[in-house]
């Protein structure tokens, strides 16, 4: 029976993870449409059939044979519940819902481990360059329309992400699949048009995260150029950054009143700072003892900093944090990095210390599959 299920699940990986993508990527659209037009989000939906694929998966590791990372999966399990078991407001809807959401990027990458065989042109990849290229076509258009559902904020202030609900997702997904095509381009001697519209979409964004990325992007290709003129260009590249960021800091409508009322510290982290010294500080001060700082625990969402490794720290404490990245970072990395790809995670751990919910976004973890599969796998084999 168990050599059945794995030859079954290993032929059909490509279909169960193209089911996954298309699944969530649907959520997405659903929930934006649910915002935009009917001011309301559909947590119950999202939670039956994300559950699905939850729980799919976890049947799936009774048949991996990593024994190694099932007991290190064990163990933060394990954290997770002495965590809980030391908080007043213990095993919360909230915090049980979270653990269960940091876990999903841990059980997918098991699943790809266990069952996948990465193929060039699988269909997978086919779906997922289909999707963030009509994504892509949508912020466009959204743009040059005026289209609300289209647009990154429910506020007055620049943006267009297409179908994607959240803001800070829509900054990982396209940072994610900017690096996807950038990757794929230095095995073309043409220009990829495909990567030329996920740019544009970029520009359109309007996350913070994204700019950063854009810039640092040009500093790492004029580094790689060899030419007479490279100091002169750095030079230049470093005065328009500074007087890039100094404009949209303190010209721009939105960030000037941050900036004058808050600081500038707010301004750049809209306001994570700010929650983290009055709801996440407060209640680690008056609510953890001893254990809570070596297991973690919280029983409110709302308490989180909304700051990747902050959050993650806040969920797990010290033990859980070493164990949840070391599961993460042995379950994905099981290549070898490119120079790109190390650029490209100097951006993203950059990004997730100033954003929120890295490990949250299910769709995220899908997409570091794509880029793992169709980018990585092929470099690091030819």
């Amino acid at each position: 029976m168990s050599l059945f299920i794995n030859k079954y699940v290993s032929k059909h990986s490509d279909y169960i993870l193209s089911a996954v993508l298309i699944l969530f990527f649907g959520l997405e659209f659903y929930s934006k449409i649910c915002e935009v037009y009917f001011d309301f989000y559909p947590s119950q939906l999202s939670q039956i059939l994300k559950g699905i694929v939850f729980f799919t998966f976890i049947f799936l590791l009774f048949f991996t044979k990593d024994f190694k990372v099932l007991t290190i999966l064990s163990l933060l399990i394990v954290s997770f519940c002495i965590g809980q078991f030391y908080l007043e407001n213990s095993f919360s809807k909230d915090s049980v819902k979270a653990f269960f959401r940091y876990l999903f990027p841990i059980l997918l990458f098991i699943f790809y481990n266990s069952f996948r065989k990465p193929k060039k042109n699988s269909l997978f990849l086919k779906l997922f360059e289909t999707l963030i290229l009509l994504n892509s076509i949508l912020i466009i258009l959204g743009f040059l329309f005026s289209i609300k559902l289209f647009e990154t904020y429910s506020f007055s202030r620049f943006g267009y992400n297409g179908i994607i609900y959240a803001s800070a997702s829509s900054s990982y997904l396209y940072l994610i699949g900017l690096f996807y095509f950038l990757v794929k381009q230095q095995k073309q001697e043409v220009l990829n048009l495909k990567l030329i519209l996920v740019l544009i979409s970029c520009c359109l964004i309007g996350t913070k995260s994204i700019y950063i990325t854009l810039v640092l992007l040009l500093f790492y290709f004029v580094f790689r150029i060899k030419s007479k003129f490279k100091i002169l260009i750095l030079l230049f590249l470093v005065v328009f950054s500074f007087f890039s960021a100094y404009f949209f800091i303190f010209n721009s409508e939105t960030f000037s009143k941050i900036t004058a009322k808050n600081g500038l510290l707010s301004a750049v982290l809209s306001y994570r700072n700010e929650i983290f010294s009055k709801n996440m500080l407060p209640f680690i001060q008056n609510e953890w003892c001893l254990e809570n700082y070596f297991f973690g625990g919280f029983p409110n969402l709302d308490l989180r900093s909304e700051m990747g490794f902050v959050d993650l720290y806040f969920m797990f404490g010290t033990i859980g944090f070493i164990l949840y990245l070391w599961l993460y970072i042995k379950l994905y990395f099981t290549f070898k990095l490119g120079l790109l790809t190390w650029f490209f995670m100097f951006i993203l751990i950059f990004m997730i210390f100033i954003s929120g919910n890295f490990f949250l976004y299910s769709i995220t973890s899908l997409f570091l599959i794509a880029y793992k599969e169709n980018v990585l796998y092929p470099v690091v084999n030819n």
